[in-house]
């Protein structure tokens, strides 16, 4: 998981889940937050519409990690006053004979007065060539919830 705090405190939280994937290798990453310093979360927000299967990357080259792949351990997540920022290793265009991964992203927007109501305002793949990165197209309109969890 990553977390991370907003100015006003609200804390910002991402993690990968298999909950969706019967074989267990199929992540998700979900969204919540807390106002009340982590008493209480509100409700998982699927970021992700496809999932990624967690054996296609790089091998780990420990004798004690044999046949276990890199793969979760790339999570950012930056929170701003109305705003959080989230960016997560993806696999879901990758062929296992090609076993690459790409980096996807999304923005939540939250209103400015200080309730349980925010919206996803995009979730797209950041392409990385020469150097650059680019947020794909693609965008996505998800509203969080109110309420304890």
């Amino acid at each position: 998981p990553r977390l991370s705090v907003a100015p006003d405190g609200r804390l910002d939280l991402i993690f990968y889940d298999r909950r969706n994937n019967v074989e267990n290798r199929g992540n998700d990453v979900y969204y919540t937050y807390s106002r009340d310093g982590g008493v209480t979360f509100a409700p998982n927000l699927r970021l992700t519409h496809l999932d990624s299967d967690s054996t296609i990357g790089p091998e780990y080259t420990a004798a004690s990690a044999k046949g276990m792949f890199e793969f979760g351990s790339r999570l950012a997540l930056v929170s701003g006053p109305s705003r959080v920022t989230a960016a997560w290793t993806d696999t879901r265009y990758t062929a296992r004979a090609f076993p690459s991964q790409d980096i996807f992203g999304a923005e939540i927007d939250f209103p400015v007065a200080a309730s349980h109501r925010g919206v996803l305002q995009g979730a797209g793949a950041v392409l990385a060539a020469g150097g650059i990165a680019l947020m794909a197209a693609g965008r996505r309109r998800s509203r969080l919830k109110g309420g304890r969890s």
